[in-house]
């Protein structure tokens, strides 16, 4: 009876391990395509279209907050809600890059189950490392937060600086 729940608890732990490691090629899976899809959108347009693709896979709540942001653009309204909310929405973190310059690419899961993507560009010493919180369900992921360089979140600068509608 014994050697049995032995058994049944290596492999619950196993299947567990098992769903985690799917779980991040998943994530993998999804941060890898939205990059594939915006350098070519960016090639066939020669502007980026960052903000539209990120709200094509993100989930309903960050959508929202995305909405928040876009509602309040204005092209002759510079104000904190557009340099913040601009700034936290770009796949390539910082100024005077573009995904058309990139030079390598690597995307990894972080222990804090982020999804990182560094992007390295020739003239540059730093990769650009903008990291991803998704939401997983069934075979599926979408964006909930997106953090420039690691730190502040896109939802957080957002709600912050651009007033609700």
């Amino acid at each position: 009876m014994k050697r049995i729940k032995i058994v049944a608890a290596s492999l619950i732990l196993l299947s567990s391990m098992l769903a985690h490691a799917n779980t991040d090629a998943i994530k993998l899976a999804t941060i890898k395509k939205l990059y594939a899809e915006a350098e070519k959108a960016e090639r066939l347009t020669d502007t980026p279209q960052d903000e539209s693709l990120v709200r094509r896979y993100a989930t309903t709540n960050f959508q929202n907050v995305i909405a928040r942001y876009t509602g309040h653009q204005s092209e002759f309204d510079i104000d904190d809600c557009i340099e913040n909310g601009s700034y936290g929405l770009h796949l390539v973190e910082g100024n005077g890059f573009s995904l058309s310059d990139k030079h390598t690419s690597s995307f990894s899961v972080l222990p804090n189950g982020r999804v990182s993507a560094k992007l390295k560009f020739v003239g540059s010493r730093k990769p650009s490392d903008v990291q991803f919180d998704l939401v997983c369900s069934g075979n599926g992921c979408k964006i909930d937060d997106m953090f420039q360089g690691g730190e502040q979140s896109t939802k957080t600068l957002i709600k912050k600086y651009c007033s609700a509608n």
